[in-house]
């Protein structure tokens, strides 16, 4: 309160006028010899003395201008005096340019009298006009020897004031001290001023008592009792103060200072702690003032906190968010608690955000930091939550909410896939509890989940052992129990994975949601698995009953087909041919796509029980669909050919296998039937050059080796061994009865990398590829140290690999080396390169799923190169391929609607989003929340479009640049619905958080037009 004591004095000096009399009486008779000459001095005096100063002034001019002309007899004394005369008239008229010319007959005379009698008067002109600097300069001029004992004490209080004016008090003491001792004119104003004075220096006891002299007086009595008021409160005597507050408050006529007297008894009872009584002065000084102190309004909020009136407390601790102090801080710590009293858990997070952001009260600072990262992380805002948890742990690395931040921490790491930093966090978690067992069973299974793709099967079974032993949640203990299972598959223990998968379907209707948590821990997944253990395990009885058991189960027609599918492999397997076919034909009647699959089994069956007509029959049907088992077909009617001794016929069949335009897959299988068809009908030639593509094209191939064989015995037969020599020169063949060493050689690297010792798996397979570069197994030696590449991290060393498969003839790893290069090419935004990878896999994907892949991979890589008419075209393409899931449809309207959007096609583009909105795939959902919600503000839809944005911020976690744009959008949705508290925190965490100079900029530039547009609506005293 003390701080604005100075303001009030200078409004009591403006409200205070003090009659200040100017003498009109000169100190000195200053007598001139009566003489004719001296007629209009005499006049000029006179009517000085009487007041009339115009005319005086008038008359002293034509006794000047008479002194003119007779030069002769000139006397200066009385042209001294005229001259006086004349200068202090025209001041007191406050005459054009009298300051001038006063001044300059001041510094013309040299009578001390009338010197100092000019200062006097200049000093007096410029008091009138309120220049006080300068009415000092001329008061000190004057003295006081010249001046009668009325102008000595009015000059003595006119300095006095001028100097308190100027707050030179030191100097208006002692003037004012003596003043009000003094019966006279100036001892009202000499106590007033005194008192103000005495007060100001904080020395009530001398202020009471010169208030106190005055307080009844008219002049007074409408300001001096309040500031006895306050002085009690300064001098500790609360009560007193209070009592002089409340009754000055039921006079009939309302005090100058009404409003002080209310805030005076509002802070002696907010003292007292008497927050209730309190609020009705602080209510009435809050409605009729301009603007209010922030410590003012602190303590009015603090009082509706009290009494539990959080609206109102918001409002008014709210206005404080702009301040930067311990005051402010604690403000929007009770501000926070507040918003949380009324369920505004959104605007709760922002007050302790700023709570969190300030560091004038580090207890406070570190509660709030815990407070807005746990109503962050509950709010869905898990990149906000996280950067409140480290702030935290970095800045109070001992904070008695560790373990709890740690947790929280944790798990929110999981929504972003950083299961390693996460369980390294759980680590060092020192209490655990259950929310800890919840988030370590959560963090352990994802994390086995991430090991198991990288191909760690040993460390994947470990976490999800840890993930088990904290067990609070089934669905995590049966999705641990089902990839149990899995990876005891995976490391053909096929016994531990029938056990494991027995123990989930056993608990499965514990948490039949368990498929929310992992898509492919079913039921029928369950017994499709253990049917296949059991394939491995040949006990094909036991895999029948289980695909058996997949059908009576609830489920989509395609694992429905599939588990017939493998029943009817299974019944094969045990020669039980009728049922089998049975089983077959049932696939076969659903055309779905395993279709072609069932109508080759069976006709190798046919073949089995000899019914080459009717195996004849559905081979020749696949070989003229385009199914994918239609060369297949094409190599199984060649060879029935063959067997029957049919060899033109067979050769006329297995010729297009052969083609470069066709199905290349069994080109080498074919060429070998071929020559032996050849040789059969005696036509050693063909036969030799049928052979020789083998060896020259099929490097690689297994038929390498055999065909090598069938040319040496041909050319020995025909007594050509230097052709046979010539081959091998032409084919850089050397060491061909070395073939043992070629095996062991690659062997010797394959258990390397069976055994997950990457670096020593590629050091093998480079000697391999070294020693034999167009060995047998080159492509597989290239392929498979392509992936210990991978698993070292060495990408582009990876990538040279993939190449070097695709680069050779179709092989068995022709599709996966084209997947992996173009996801390479991709990740490493080469997308021409991607493109041109994605094309080969189109070309020779056999697997639906990289089929989807490749058109997937071709459709993102279009657009990054912003070719978005391909992009609409391959997306519509991948949304037409057969068994294409959900997210995958989704993510091809996603490229969809951005290439439309690209293309300016805005309403169309927004359609699409629309569907998109309810995607399980969160990236894909948030943008497009992202951009239903820009549609919503530019309608004006403010409530809607901040539901959909706050979604789509929630979706997009660990997504940066969404984030960030999901919150600018948010912002000027706030600032539109005028909720500048919000929208101000908002902008303050981007420019807090943000990296990027632009983002950073924007949202500076939105934050002060939001500070200004909330300052027009608050009270608050701006510093």
């Amino acid at each position: 309160m003390t701080q604005f004591k100075d303001k009030r004095i200078t409004r009591s000096l403006v409200y205070l006028v003090v009659p200040i009399l100017l003498s009109n009486q000169a100190s000195a008779q200053l007598t001139i010899k009566e003489q004719p000459v001296n007629r209009w001095l005499n006049i000029e005096e006179e009517q000085f003395q009487q007041g009339q100063y115009k005319v005086a002034e008038q008359s002293g001019a034509i006794y000047l201008s008479l002194q003119d002309i007779d030069l002769h007899h000139i006397n200066y004394t009385a042209v001294d005096k005229a001259s006086y005369y004349k200068s202090v008239a025209a001041l007191k008229t406050d005459d054009s340019f009298s300051v001038d010319n006063a001044t300059r007959y001041l510094n013309s005379t040299a009578n001390p009298a009338y010197k100092q009698r000019t200062a006097y008067a200049i000093a007096q002109h410029y008091f009138r006009q309120n220049e006080f600097a300068r009415a000092i300069q001329y008061y000190e001029m004057a003295g006081i020897y010249n001046l009668s004992n009325r102008e000595i004490a009015d000059a003595k209080f006119e300095l006095a004031y001028c100097y308190f004016n100027m707050k030179r008090f030191d100097q208006a003491e002692p003037l004012l001290q003596a003043i009000k001792e003094v019966d006279g004119k100036y001892y009202m104003p000499g106590n007033y001023y005194y008192g103000l004075l005495a007060y100001n220096q904080n020395d009530y006891k001398n202020a009471l008592q010169s208030f106190e002299r005055i307080q009844n007086e008219p002049q007074y009595k409408d300001i001096v009792p309040y500031y006895i008021a306050e002085i009690y409160y300064f001098m500790g005597q609360r009560d007193r103060a209070l009592s002089e507050a409340k009754s000055l408050l039921q006079r009939p006529d309302k005090l100058y200072y009404d409003n002080e007297l209310h805030l005076l008894a509002a802070q002696v009872l907010f003292e007292k702690h008497q927050y209730r009584d309190a609020l009705p002065y602080f209510e009435y000084y809050y409605q009729h003032v301009d603007r209010i102190r922030k410590e003012d309004l602190y303590e009015m909020a603090y009082c509706y906190y009290d009494g539990k009136e959080w609206n109102k407390a918001i409002d008014k601790f709210k206005q404080l968010s702009n301040t930067q102090d311990s005051l402010a801080q604690t403000a929007m710590y009770l501000l926070g608690d507040c918003y949380l009293k009324t369920s505004d858990k959104k605007s709760a997070r922002n007050a302790f955000g700023i709570c969190a952001d300030m560091r004038f009260n580090n207890g406070q600072r570190e509660a709030a930091l815990l407070l807005a990262a746990k109503l962050s992380y509950e709010m869905g805002y898990n990149d906000e939550a996280l950067g409140r948890i480290n702030d935290l742990l970095a800045s109070y690395p001992n904070t008695e909410y560790k373990d709890e931040a740690k947790t929280i921490m944790s798990d929110l790491l999981i929504k972003t896939n950083n299961y390693v930093t996460a369980y390294d966090a759980l680590q060092e978690v020192t209490h655990k509890n259950e929310a800890y067992d919840r988030v370590m069973q959560k963090v352990a299974f994802g994390y086995a989940m991430l090991q198991l793709q990288n191909g760690d099967y040993g460390k994947a079974e470990e976490l999800l052992n840890e993930s088990l032993i904290h067990s609070v949640d089934t669905r995590y203990e049966l999705a641990a129990d089902f990839w149990k299972g899995e990876l005891a598959y995976k490391m053909h223990r096929f016994d531990d994975a029938l056990v494991y998968t027995e123990k989930f379907i056993s608990k499965y209707s514990q948490a039949r949601r368990v498929e929310e948590l992992s898509p492919a821990a079913t039921l029928q997944n369950a017994y499709i698995n253990m049917g296949y253990a059991a394939m491995e395990q040949k006990d094909f009885k036991a895999a029948q009953s289980y695909f058996n058991k997949v059908q009576l189960q609830p489920s989509d027609s395609a694992t429905a087909v599939n588990a017939v599918l493998r029943e009817a492999d299974a019944v094969f397997m045990q020669k039980n041919y009728d049922r089998a076919i049975a089983l077959y034909d049932k696939v076969i009647a659903v055309n779905g796509p395993d279709a072609d699959y069932a109508k080759y089994q069976k006709a190798l069956i046919l073949g089995v029980l000899g019914r080459r007509a009717e195996e004849s029959v559905i081979l020749s049907a696949l070989m003229s669909s385009k199914s994918g088992y239609a060369a297949n077909a094409r190599y199984e009617q060649g060879l029935i050919y063959i067997e029957d001794d049919k060899y033109q016929q067979a050769i006329t069949t297995l010729q297009p296998l052969t083609d470069d335009k066709g199905d290349r897959r069994l080109a080498a299988k074919a060429w070998m039937k071929l020559g032996f068809a050849y040789q059969q009908m005696n036509n050693d030639d063909k036969a030799i050059e049928a052979y020789k593509h083998i060896v020259a094209e099929y490097a690689g191939s297994e038929e390498r080796n055999g065909a090598l064989d069938a040319l040496k015995s041909l050319y020995i037969e025909h007594n050509q061994p230097d052709m046979y020599s010539a081959l091998l020169k032409e084919n850089n063949i050397t060491g061909v009865d070395d073939n043992s060493l070629d095996s062991a050689y690659y062997s010797a690297a394959e258990t390397q990398f069976a055994a997950g010792k990457w670096a020593n798996a590629r050091q093998a397979f480079n000697q391999y590829l070294e020693k034999y570069p167009n060995g047998t197994f080159v492509n597989k030696a290239h392929f498979y140290k392509a992936e210990s590449d991978m698993q070292m991290g060495e990408t582009k060393e990876a990538l040279s690999e993939y190449k070097a498969v695709l680069n050779n003839s179709w092989s068995d790893f022709t599709e996966r080396s084209a997947a992996k290069a173009a996801n390479i090419a991709y990740q490493q935004k080469n997308y021409e390169d991607a493109r041109l990878y994605y094309s080969i896999l189109r070309s020779s994907a056999l697997a639906k799923q990289n089929l989807q892949e490749a058109y997937a991979g071709l459709m993102r890589s279009s657009y990054e190169l912003k070719k978005y008419s391909d992009a609409t075209s391959f997306a519509d393409t991948l949304s037409t391929l057969p068994d294409v899931d959900e997210q995958l449809t989704n993510e091809a309207l996603l490229y969809k609607a951005r290439a439309l959007q690209a293309d300016s096609n805005t309403d169309a583009a927004i359609n699409i989003y629309k569907q998109l909105a309810g995607s399980k795939r969160s990236a894909i959902a948030a943008e497009a929340d992202y951009y239903i919600a820009q549609g919503q503000y530019k309608e004006a839809k403010y409530k809607e479009a901040e539901e959909t944005i706050n979604n789509a911020i929630k979706l997009a976690g660990g997504d940066d640049k969404m984030v960030v744009k999901s919150y600018l959008l948010l912002a000027d949705i706030l600032v539109a619905e005028k909720d500048f508290f919000n929208a101000k925190a908002l902008l303050q965490s981007i420019v807090r958080n943000s990296k990027v100079a632009e983002v950073k900029q924007q949202a500076s530039d939105k934050l002060a037009e939001v500070k200004a547009l909330e300052n027009k609506n608050s009270k608050l005293k701006q510093d």
